[in-house]
């Protein structure tokens, strides 16, 4: 038994449903409860919960349990008709994402399996709340209907190898912030598939950049079973993004690691990674001939995007920022690398003590935070109580924040994009991609 928010017991008797628990019972809190002051909130619990609770648990439940059917095999056909046939009928079973979607036939998904030496029934992973079986032959059919190539197939595995990572947490992808994960790319694989790394690389138009990241989005629509207002309560949400492969050549030009060689993979490897994206700056347009006039305008970003109670709950957080060639070799020529731009960031992004508390108590039902207690209890270092001066400047960004440095972008524009992550949730997450034994002689056969 639970007691929920309204608005969402659909969404989490779905969730229970698939978890196996279809009888779970359910009492709904009558309003958005964030809105309500004190009064009217234990009005609603003394009315409206305790009842509920005292039905839940004293009243008999009729079972719902059916005898569960035997759903077709993954190389069963399942439907046959024309193109605007097969169209209609995936936006009736909620197959499609609303875009056109290319037929899944059995030729196509046996072309995306030449691309990779894993078994079809290979499973990689049980996805929430659907709790369903991910395994490599889905993975080939929500890439064919995404508009992938089937030599993509290598990198469709590796993202769904991150999906099927409980540390993921894709279960947390339907979330009321609605956050939309970042897909990053390095290694040689970008230039043999035709990336774009460069002017516009977000934009419509370079085939892979966008429909791996169409990939990514039906397949967590389709196989983890995040539909909108049912499992997935993004209160606006996000279209998917395009891939953003990093200028892996600018990095080796200045020194510096890639994303790759960073989260700990040897240089040359193709490897993908993926965070979740809660919001994104402006593309923000630093100038000057000091590294510093580029990274404070940088940390000004920050500071208006990142809220101090994120550092009050100890979030492991992995923020990414996107910087262009043309400002990442100007800050290497003066001795930055990106551990030491993450650092100019944590060591500058300050904001006041009364701030810091008052932004604090907001996410603490107004419970009034105090930054001298959370220093005395251990939750913060001493640097957030030097002083009982509410004017002192504190960090606004906690222990587990981490700043990823991502080169890419127009090497000739001096524009920047900082990502904010939505903390545990889509936490950054990375895999090599394993390509099949045949990969050159399979690669050199298609067409392009």
């Amino acid at each position: 038994m639970g007691i929920i928010c309204k608005g969402f017991p659909f969404m989490v008797k779905q969730i229970v449903k698939s978890a196996g628990v279809p009888d779970f019972r359910i009492v709904e809190y009558p309003a958005p409860i964030a809105l309500d002051d004190e009064e009217t909130m234990k009005k609603n619990i003394r009315e409206t919960i305790v009842p509920g609770l005292i039905k839940a648990l004293t009243q008999p439940v009729k079972s719902t349990v059916k005898n569960k059917r035997k759903g077709p095999s993954d190389t069963d056909v399942v439907f046959e008709g024309t193109y605007e046939e097969i169209q209609e009928y995936f936006l009736e079973k909620q197959w499609s994402d609303g875009f056109p979607i290319v037929p899944p036939t059995l030729e196509k998904v046996s072309e995306f399996l030449n691309f990779t030496d894993r078994k079809p029934d290979e499973v990689l992973g049980v996805l929430e709340p659907a709790m369903a079986t991910l395994n490599v032959w889905k993975v080939a059919v929500n890439g064919v209907m995404a508009g992938c190539r089937p030599e993509y197939m290598p990198i469709l595995v590796a993202i769904a190898e991150i999906i099927g990572d409980k540390e993921f947490s894709v279960k947390d992808s339907g979330a009321t912030p609605g956050w939309e994960s970042i897909i990053m790319l390095n290694g040689p694989i970008r230039d043999q598939l035709g990336f774009n790394y460069k002017i516009g690389f977000q934009r419509p138009g370079c085939q892979p950049n966008v429909t791996i990241g169409r990939f990514y989005r039906l397949l967590i629509r389709n196989i983890a079973g995040s539909l909108p207002g049912s499992t997935d309560m993004s209160t606006h949400g996000q279209m998917f993004r395009a891939v953003a492969p990093e200028n892996d050549q600018v990095c080796e030009e200045i020194g510096w690691k890639t994303l790759g060689e960073t989260r700990g993979f040897e240089a040359g490897k193709n490897v993908v990674t993926i965070v979740s994206g809660r919001a994104s700056s402006d593309p923000l347009q630093t100038n000057g001939e000091t590294a510093e006039r580029h990274l404070d305008y940088i940390t000004d970003w920050v500071l208006r995007m990142i809220e101090p109670y994120q550092a009050m709950r100890k979030y492991q957080e992995d923020h990414v920022l996107f910087l262009s060639p043309v400002v990442a070799k100007l800050l290497a020529s003066q001795g930055y690398d990106k551990e030491k731009i993450s650092q100019y960031i944590h060591d500058h992004a300050k904001v006041t003590a009364e701030y810091f508390e008052l932004n604090s108590s907001r996410f603490n039902n107004w419970k009034p935070y105090s930054l001298k207690e959370a220093v005395e209890k251990g939750d913060l270092s001493e640097e957030w109580h030097e002083s009982d001066d509410p004017k002192r400047m504190v960090p606004l960004l906690g222990p587990g924040a981490r700043i990823h440095v991502v080169v890419t972008g127009d090497p000739t524009r001096n524009r920047s994009v900082f990502h904010r992550s939505n903390y545990t949730q889509g936490k950054m997450t990375s895999r090599e991609i394993r390509l099949p034994e045949n990969w050159e002689e399979a690669l050199e056969k298609t067409n392009h």
